[in-house]
């Protein structure tokens, strides 16, 4: 989360939110040890990869140092959140839940970075079975609101959920 308030309004019995910028990897490896050391030998059940930016502009202005921001946060993050997290995943043959939308299937005008960061995001979480699991996707298109996650394996008996959502449910 990005806010203390924010993680008091999530937190419960099995779900404890913690304050991270997924962009410093430091953090994220403070974090993962914190983890690791909270939940021991049972492992994690889960991890939702929901962190992102939306940046957008006309491809010719729009500065890289932009491009390079929207990519570090929507991708490279994610990514670095899941490595961290994989050896208690496996634990607990957790699951990953990467969080996209429908611009990941679908480009959309002067929002080329966070287009392409979705598209990226759809790709890693194929990527991520290894060919050996199904990805779940729900796009919320307008009919679709809810999602329900079925076991799949994926990394060395991580279950891997790619959910695409327009809407806050």
């Amino acid at each position: 989360v990005r806010r203390e308030a924010d993680g008091e309004e999530l937190s419960g019995p099995n779900l404890t939110p913690v304050i991270l910028d997924i962009t410093d990897e430091a953090q994220v490896a403070a974090v993962g040890e914190r983890i690791a050391d909270a939940v021991g030998g049972a492992g994690l059940a889960g991890v939702v990869n929901n962190a992102g930016i939306a940046l957008g502009g006309p491809l010719e202005y729009l500065p890289l140092d932009e491009w390079r921001n929207q990519l570090e946060v929507n991708v490279v993050g994610q990514v670095s959140v899941t490595r961290a997290a994989l050896p208690l995943l496996r634990a607990a043959r957790g699951r990953i839940v990467f969080v996209g939308s429908i611009s990941g299937r679908v480009g959309t005008t002067l929002m080329g970075p966070y287009c392409s960061s979705k598209f990226a995001i759809e790709g890693l979480a194929e990527l991520a079975t290894l060919g050996r699991g199904k990805i779940l996707k729900a796009s919320d298109t307008g009919l679709a609101r809810f999602f329900v996650a079925a076991p799949m394996e994926g990394i060395d008996g991580v279950s891997v959920v790619a959910v695409s959502l327009n809407k806050k449910i």
